[in-house]
């Protein structure tokens, strides 16, 4: 009923609270779809970011150790070799 400006102002706040509503849900419905196709994506490339970056610390340290070895056992041969003169 559009009889009376009140009734007319009325109507048109409940059209936009409901188009809101209606925007709000399709946000939360996108949000979770986007989040579910995350997991998916993930599962099947079967990469995780954090795994990779944990391993790729790992093996640098690994590495930075075995250098260290090989400084100490090249420098323990060079005392060897210097006794020896």
């Amino acid at each position: 009923n559009y009889s009376t400006l009140q009734g007319y102002y009325s109507s048109i706040v409940g059209e936009v609270g409901s188009a809101t509503q209606s925007v709000k849900d399709s946000k939360n419905f996108l949000e979770t779809l986007l989040s579910q196709l995350k997991s998916i994506k993930e599962s099947i490339s079967g990469v995780s970011l954090d795994e990779e970056m944990a391993n790729l610390i790992k093996y640098q340290q690994a590495f930075v150790a075995s250098a260290k070895i090989l400084t100490t056992v090249e420098d323990m041969f060079e005392t060897l070799l210097n006794a020896k003169r």
